[in-house]
């Protein structure tokens, strides 16, 4: 089968993997700093040739727009332009709860088709990177909402923006860690049992809807460490937009 060059293009790196039905192995680069794009055409220029070339990006448009050009300029694809995927009314047996669905980010729609691949619906599907989302499925395949909140990072440094006088530690709270002692690890850990416990109430709600156990499957950087944390069933599945980008690509 003809290899496609998947780019899941985030907040805070982009990713990319080549795959024919399956995913090979994927890579990653961080964008935020000016030697992103010099860094990537080098990886890039490694690449085989591909059959096509699929991207979803949530990032700012030059950056998008600068990643394509790059991609067109670097790879070697039977089939141009590069195709950008974004979210859908339906596909797969999803359906999306927006009345609008472009105003679902892509990455989380691409999330729910990759979940649907890996575990049955009802299901609730959590990154947590640069912010923390959550979505939910019915056992139906209906998508029911989600939410958005700044991720544990985001939290912690959103707070000492506004009082500098804090400090903060690094270090995330154990499984069977709650309480704190100090000021320090409480600024720190407490994000981290906020993101928790916003699963766990999703969790239940969707549960209660569903009048049965959901799946909770997490991606995204701070997945592993999160799961450890929380009181209920939960899958790590760090690749989720990218097998929701196959599905799309080979669809």
């Amino acid at each position: 089968m003809a290899m496609k060059l998947l780019l899941d293009l985030g907040n805070t790196r982009l990713k990319w993997v080549l795959a024919d039905d399956r995913l090979g192995i994927v890579d990653a680069l961080g964008h935020a700093g000016p030697d992103f794009l010099p860094a990537l055409e080098q990886r890039l220029r490694a690449l085989p040739p591909v059959q096509s070339v699929h991207l979803v990006a949530v990032t700012a448009e030059a950056l998008t727009t600068a990643v394509i050009e790059l991609v067109m300029r670097t790879v070697q694809s039977a089939h141009w332009p590069v195709r950008r995927h974004r979210s859908a009314a339906a596909a797969a047996g999803l359906r999306c709860a927006y009345a609008d669905p472009q105003r679902l980010g892509a990455d989380r729609w691409l999330a729910l088709r990759g979940a649907l691949k890996v575990s049955s619906p009802p299901l609730l599907v959590v990154n947590a990177g640069t912010a923390l989302t959550l979505d939910a499925v019915a056992a139906d395949g209906q998508h029911l909402g989600g939410l958005i909140l700044a991720g544990i990072a985001s939290m912690r440094d959103g707070l000492l923006q506004r009082a500098p006088h804090l400090d903060s530690a690094s270090t995330p709270p154990a499984r069977d860690q709650f309480w704190t002692q100090d000021t320090l690890p409480a600024v720190a850990q407490a994000p981290w049992q906020a993101a928790a416990g916003l699963v766990e109430r999703g969790m239940r709600h969707l549960r209660t809807a569903a009048a049965i156990q959901p799946m909770v499957l997490l991606a995204g950087g701070d997945a592993e460490i999160l799961a450890g944390l929380l009181d209920c069933e939960v899958r790590v599945e760090p690749n989720l937009v990218l097998l929701g980008l196959l599905e799309a690509a080979i669809e």
